[in-house]
């Protein structure tokens, strides 16, 4: 038995679980009421991260990214630390900075014009990501980045509940 369960404390799989069950708890306690989106924007480029409300500013949301990004950043870096996959600060460092070019790659994808082409932010994802890698070489806590499936399987363990509750949502309100 303690076999079974070390060897499920070094399973990725199990983790992303873990930290989908987390994230939704977080949900249905009301701790975490609302994730930050980056707005539309077609003239001013920083329109999307302004809180407007009755056409006045009342606020933005870098604030919010920036708790998300530590939260989400903590739970992998420790996910990582307890699988004894790599190092705590690198692989939150490496998370940093994927997430800073995963808003890069969303206010890109949010351009008025962009949008109605069609170009989503994977493109703009994927096109960010071979910039960085062909030109300046990934940072150093991307470099080597141990067990990157895991960090993938846990962006769908916690994105899968959103998608199939929105879908969900919409055949119950066509009746």
């Amino acid at each position: 038995m303690t076999n079974s369960i070390s060897s499920l404390r070094k399973n990725e799989d199990y983790w992303a679980i873990w930290i989908a069950f987390i994230v939704i708890a977080g949900v249905l306690s009301g701790i975490l009421t609302k994730v930050p989106k980056i707005g539309k924007w077609s003239d001013d480029p920083l329109t999307p991260f302004l809180v407007i409300k009755a056409g006045v500013v009342v606020g933005n949301i870098l604030l919010s990214l920036l708790v998300l990004m530590l939260g989400l950043g903590l739970l992998t870096a420790i996910t990582v630390a307890v699988m004894k996959a790599g190092s705590f600060g690198r692989n939150l460092a490496g998370f940093a900075v994927l997430f800073v070019l995963a808003c890069i790659a969303n206010w890109i994808a949010n351009q008025v014009n962009i949008k109605y082409w069609g170009l989503s932010y994977a493109l703009w994802a994927l096109l960010l990501g071979l910039l960085v890698s062909n030109t300046s070489g990934a940072p150093g806590g991307c470099r080597r980045r141990p067990r990157a499936s895991c960090s993938s399987k846990q962006a769908w363990c916690c994105w899968a509940p959103r998608s199939c509750s929105k879908r969900l949502w919409r055949s119950a309100r066509r009746g």
